[in-house]
């Protein structure tokens, strides 16, 4: 995956697991934005929105934010893609990811020896559920299909003294499209359990900033859970803040649930974090 910045032109290219690859960029396909003055992480600069190209045979969907600093010569885009394979007329296979890129990541940080950091910030990225008989929707047809995208918050906190990170994704919001075993069809939107949580377990901080693992869990309070796994990983910045500590961090991560009523929930999104406002 690679994410290019020229002007005002974002592109991302992606390859697929067939080894096939696509290019959804604001020069060539629609793209539909909305500008921010400042973001809430780092007080930057920014914009939201998507870009999508939808042909007889695919529907590609990338929803992207991103952020820089006067001039463009310091960025940060992230973002989820979706991309919808179509045969007569039926989606017959949906492969999603997520990205993060910019240059303040792409360098070597010079990492503190003692210490820890906190970093605060948001997340975001595309979701896929069938409903169970536990499920948390009042009235909901067990073998429901949904599938839409989310956001909410990231706390991540870095030990440089022992080289580990660790944190959690939580006030979860979401707004998609779910289809019943019969055949309705219905949009839904809002917060799922109060307290659901995604664990991002701790991970060793390797000597150039990066950390890459699995021991991720999720957890939704009053639901019996069956199975919890999935992975995550990310980069700090090689820019200190005032403290001498890497002023943000940002990265990917991939969460799945299954409960004992039946239901799977399956998560793919990206995260940044900061530890204040840029200056």
């Amino acid at each position: 995956m690679t994410f290019d910045v020229d002007g005002d032109v974002l592109a991302l290219t992606v390859t697929r697991e067939d080894r096939t690859s696509f290019r959804l960029g604001t020069d060539t396909h629609e793209y539909v934005a909305t500008d921010i003055d400042k973001t809430p992480t780092t007080g930057r600069q920014g914009a939201s929105g998507y870009i999508a190209s939808i042909t007889s045979s695919s529907q590609i969907l990338t929803g992207v934010m991103a952020e820089w600093s006067t001039g463009y010569g310091d960025w940060l885009v992230g973002g989820y893609w979706i991309y919808s394979t179509i045969e007569s007329g039926d989606i017959t296979d949906v492969e999603i990811g997520a990205y993060v890129d910019g240059p303040e990541i792409s360098g070597t940080p010079i990492l503190p020896d003692a210490g820890s950091a906190t970093y605060e910030g948001v997340t975001g990225g595309m979701y896929i559920s069938k409903y169970g008989t536990d499920s948390y929707y009042e009235g909901a047809a067990e073998g429901t299909i949904e599938v839409g995208e989310y956001g909410g918050l990231v706390s991540l906190t870095a030990n440089f003294g022992t080289s580990r990170i660790s944190g959690r994704v939580y006030n979860l919001f979401s707004e998609g499209i779910a289809e019943t075993p019969a055949g309705d069809v219905y949009g839904t939107y809002g917060s799922p359990v109060a307290g659901e949580e995604i664990r991002l377990g701790a991970l060793d901080i390797n000597p150039d900033g990066t950390f890459r693992g699995s021991g991720v869990d999720t957890v939704i309070p009053g639901i019996v859970i069956k199975t919890s796994e999935g992975s995550w990983g990310g980069k700090f910045s090689d820019i200190d803040d005032q403290y001498g500590d890497p002023r943000m961090i940002a990265g990917t991560y991939g969460a799945s649930v299954t409960t004992e009523g039946g239901a799977e929930v399956a998560y793919v999104g990206a995260f940044y974090g900061a530890t204040g406002l840029f200056q």
